[in-house]
């Protein structure tokens, strides 16, 4: 399978979608589907900070299942940040709303265990390139702080 980075919809989210062989290198074996079915899945939408490493293992997560999800860019649109808010009752992320339903102020491990127990995914033991529960490191706090920001890759 291909992450294929769709871009920005007209409401500022970030949209990635998940298909077959497309003729890129960053293909995922098959063996990694532990998903439901793509017609099955919910609907995951996703209020994340673009450089976190809260919100870095939540997408590891959705990644590592091959869930399609809305990233929403909760500090360069205000908007999500506001959204977030109504739709969770709380100010923290990273929050989802999966289909009907939200998980607030939740680091990678919780939501993958959240995830098993909804059986939304079946537990898959393959390892992460990013840690699942920690925050920025110093040196990354610094860094934004000068403005500068590491480039996200999705793999």
């Amino acid at each position: 399978l291909c992450i294929q980075y769709q871009g920005y919809d007209a409401l500022g989210r970030l949209c990635f979608q998940f298909s077959k062989k497309c003729g890129c290198d960053l293909h995922m074996p098959d063996s990694r589907l532990v998903s439901l079915p793509m017609d099955q899945q919910p609907e995951i939408i996703a209020y994340l900070k673009p450089h976190c490493g809260w919100s870095r293992g939540v997408r590891a997560v959705l990644q590592k299942y091959n869930l399609s999800f809305v990233d929403k860019d909760i500090i360069g649109v205000p908007e999500n940040y506001d959204e977030m808010v109504r739709v969770s009752g709380q100010t923290l992320q990273p929050t989802l709303k999966i289909g009907d339903q939200v998980v607030a102020d939740v680091s990678g491990e919780e939501l993958e265990a959240w995830l098993v127990r909804e059986k939304i995914v079946s537990h898959k033991a393959d390892a992460v390139e990013v840690s699942l529960n920690s925050a920025c490191s110093d040196e990354e706090h610094a860094a934004h702080a000068t403005g500068w920001t590491p480039p996200i890759s999705v793999k």
